[in-house]
């Protein structure tokens, strides 16, 4: 009898508990500049860019904001060539935080059959030393012109700090590691990068170090 108390008792906590988790998880705030709003996320500026442009940079290669088309997006400057970017916010990296980054990804390519492989990372940058605390990879094939607004593929990258961070600024990076060449589609690259954080812990004493 007494078990079972107990389990009541403990099923009706966590039935308390499970509305405000929930709300915790669901109330997501954008990584300032990388909201989703601002032309550093959508890249609609009516014009061609080449980086450093809209807070990106070149980690690697050579890439550019194209928006001479319906949809803008952040691609490569060279056909096929590899190349990797990074974005520098102004938002310190928080301690027991979930940090969630989405971002979507296609071709500036009327030409179909490619298929291409993309590195997604979050960190952090002190002093232009970037510090990675999460990353991702895949691939992603040809499904249409992302100029139009046809997107080929979604990245999602989840990280839960600890209670230990070094309060630097959040940074991210995206890459183009292969492709399948000449002859197939040409200039992959990215749109509406949007990094978003929520509360993952109640407990634990957050530091900054």
């Amino acid at each position: 009898m007494k078990n079972r108390s107990r389990f009541h008792r403990l099923r009706s906590l966590v039935a308390c508990l499970a509305p405000l988790a929930a709300s915790l998880y669901a109330a997501e705030t954008p990584v300032a500049p990388l909201d989703g709003g601002t032309n550093s996320s959508t890249f609609e500026t009516s014009n061609e860019q080449s980086l450093p442009a809209l807070g990106w940079s070149n980690v690697s290669g050579a890439a550019r904001v194209f928006d001479l088309a319906t949809n803008g997006a952040l691609v490569g400057t060279t056909p096929y060539d590899n190349y990797e970017v990074q974005h520098a916010t102004s938002t310190a990296v928080a301690a027991n935080t979930h940090y969630r980054v989405r971002v979507k990804m296609g071709f500036f390519a009327g030409l179909g059959g490619a298929t291409a492989g993309y590195r997604l990372e979050l960190g952090t940058v002190n002093g232009g030393v970037f510090s990675q605390i999460g990353t991702t990879t895949g691939s992603v094939s040809y499904a249409g012109y992302i100029g139009s607004g046809t997107f080929s593929g979604n990245a999602v990258l989840d990280v839960n700090t600890g209670a230990t961070v070094s309060g630097d600024a959040l940074a991210v990076r995206w890459a183009q590691t292969s492709t399948t060449g000449a002859g197939t589609s040409d200039f992959f690259g990215i749109d509406e990068p949007n990094p978003k954080w929520s509360l993952h812990s109640l407990f634990g004493n957050p530091q900054v170090t």
